[in-house]
């Protein structure tokens, strides 16, 4: 639908290499096809969907409450409006926002709704639930979106196969960058280092700029034993931007393996520091402890 806000998922890792879901709006991403404005939208919601674009989501959910309040393009409105909500972690409030176009829309409920029903379901834990929203979605209109989304789901519902296949599928439909990450994410998740490490040189060989690629190779190569070309993908990740933690966790262990002690406590602190200003405490204590067990 023209003018609604799509979301989309992206995995990353975690020092425990465990893919960790996290929902971006495609305006952080490469994608292109992030949603463009629609000429018919009034001056109120396309504000509101300016400040969205621009990071500005408290200003969105206003301007877009105020629309719904003065019933002007009021399922468009409560469509964004829930977009915001997700990205502040709302998922109540979006949940909310669904079901309410939901229950005005009836039979004529377009897809996408039940997408990112789907996608906040999932936050909220009621897996069984997200399932039922995607499975609508994919009999109405399969997408590598909705595969992405649902393979998620099934990643934290323990059933891992179902989410590979439905990874596996969003690649066919839409080989994106990020769609080969989540794939070779979820490879290292199930320990094929080997496969996850290959996927990611394939990709980088293509795109050498996407740098969330060497972070994902150099976790492959580090449980593969492979600590300086390992060391040397997460050197890479950290030149594109110093501010990542779980790059600096394995320099660190990298380091500690290639027995780099003093350099590894270095990068080790910094990424315990990095972890505590994002009120990242288990992370924190994480890193803390592998430096107890390295002896560091």
């Amino acid at each position: 639908m023209a003018g609604w806000i799509i979301l989309l998922t992206v995995a990353t890792t975690t020092p425990k290499t465990k893919a960790n879901a996290q929902v971006l709006s495609q305006r952080a991403t490469s994608n292109p096809t992030a949603p463009t404005m629609p000429t018919s939208t009034s001056e109120a919601t396309a504000t509101a969907y300016e400040n969205f674009q621009a990071g500005n989501l408290t200003r969105a959910v206003q301007q877009w409450t105020q629309a719904i309040r003065e019933e002007e393009d009021v399922v468009v409105s409560l469509f964004n409006r829930s977009q915001a909500f997700v990205m502040l972690e709302q998922y109540d409030f979006a949940l909310r926002d669904i079901n309410q176009i939901i229950e005005i829309e009836g039979p004529k409920t377009e897809p996408d709704v039940y997408l990112i029903q789907g996608i906040v379901l999932g936050n909220l834990d009621r897996l069984p639930e997200a399932l039922s929203s995607f499975e609508i979605v994919e009999h109405q209109q399969p997408s590598a979106m909705v595969y992405n989304n649902r393979a998620l789901v099934y990643q934290r519902a323990g059933e891992f196969q179902l989410a590979l296949s439905d990874l596996e599928r969003a690649v066919d439909l839409a080989p994106t960058p990020v769609g080969h990450l989540n794939l070779a994410n979820l490879h290292i998740q199930l320990e094929n280092f080997d496969t996850a490490a290959e996927q990611m040189s394939q990709l980088i060989a293509r795109n050498n700029v996407f740098y969330p690629a060497y972070l994902t190779r150099g976790i492959a190569r580090y449980h593969l034993g492979e600590y300086q070309s390992a060391l040397q993908d997460f050197l890479a990740t950290l030149t594109a931007s110093a501010a990542q933690p779980e790059a600096r966790y394995y320099v660190g262990l990298s380091l500690a393996a290639l027995d780099m002690r003093e350099e590894a406590s270095g990068h080790f602190l910094a990424a315990a520091d990095m972890y505590l200003q994002r009120n990242n405490g288990d992370s924190y204590y994480q890193v803390l402890d592998v430096m107890s067990q390295l002896g560091l």
